[in-house]
């Protein structure tokens, strides 16, 4: 099996964690440096910086864990154990599964103890959250390769792919929104005569805005990562309707991305390999969605 460049690929993201809550007190504790003024009490700021306490005080409790625990697979990972390492990373994910470093980093362990197939289908879930780690790109693409697919064509300039996958889906779909409720909240200030210059501009701005993250987020439907499955069996059957009395159109070996067109049925997904043009309907038992 060819082995895996030391760098970037198998790199464990370390350094990229969350803010550190002490860290963030002080920051936080500077938004509520307020003026005084004479004669008004000051209980409006205290009841904030309790507030900010009270939550500082819960992050700082999972910071502590994630971190503490992140430190401790590194270890392993260093050492050589992959499978404690893993084990470790999937307690941090029954905690937050969608820390997109634990899934890389749990996609490691997975790759080094040979399982491509698992790796593939942690680097796809971190991928698609957070796209632009050229880490995770990078080894989501390498093993790929090695099962035989190619995930971003040589023929298109890479920077397409880096600007194209820059967001995530739930970042576009929240750039979105929060333009569109701007949009609508500078409509209400236009009829307010005063405001009336700058809510048009802003009206203007943020449907634009929202227009743009509204058409990239539709323009990523027909990424491989939209709405993707893996096929996690050795082999699997791709019949003509959900139920294994239909006939096997054909059949598609472990680690195949697919895309997953339906889902409603209680055993079968209705699923189309990406670029083949072909789809019909696989054992959900033989599938893994992303």
């Amino acid at each position: 099996m060819t082995r895996l460049p030391a760098y970037p690929a198998t790199r464990l993201i370390l350094n990229a964690r969350p803010e550190c809550p002490l860290t963030a007190v002080k920051r936080v504790a500077g938004l509520f440096k307020e003026r005084r003024i004479p004669g008004r009490p000051a209980g409006g700021r205290i009841k904030k910086i309790l507030f900010a306490a009270m939550f500082l005080s819960v992050s700082a409790g999972l910071f502590a864990f994630g971190d503490g625990k992140f430190s401790a697979a590194a270890e392993l990972y260093k050492n050589g154990d992959f499978g404690g390492a893993l084990k470790t990373y999937e307690e941090i994910l029954s905690r937050d599964g969608n820390d997109p470093y634990a899934l890389y980093n749990a996609g490691n362990c997975l790759y080094k103890n040979g399982d491509q197939t698992g790796a593939l289908i942690y680097y796809l879930k971190s991928f698609k959250l957070l796209p632009r780690n050229q880490n995770i790109r990078y080894n989501l693409e390498f093993t790929a390769k090695q099962t035989g697919q190619t995930l971003f064509s040589s023929d298109i300039p890479q920077v397409f792919y880096y600007v194209y996958y820059f967001f995530s889906d739930a970042e576009l779909t929240a750039l979105y929104t929060l333009f569109l409720w701007i949009f609508f909240l500078a409509l209400a200030f236009f009829f307010w005569e005063k405001h009336r210059e700058k809510a048009g501009a802003a009206i203007l701005f943020s449907l634009l805005l929202a227009g743009l993250f509204f058409s990239w987020s539709a323009l990523r439907k027909n990424s491989f990562c939209y709405s993707a499955g893996v096929i996690s069996a050795r082999e699997a059957r791709i019949l003509s309707g959900p139920g294994d009395n239909f006939k096997v159109s054909a059949t598609v070996t472990r680690a195949k991305i697919v895309r997953i067109m339906d889902d409603s049925d209680e055993n079968f997904f209705e699923a189309g390999l990406i670029g083949e043009g072909l789809k019909g309907w696989i054992s959900k038992q033989e599938i893994t969605k992303i």
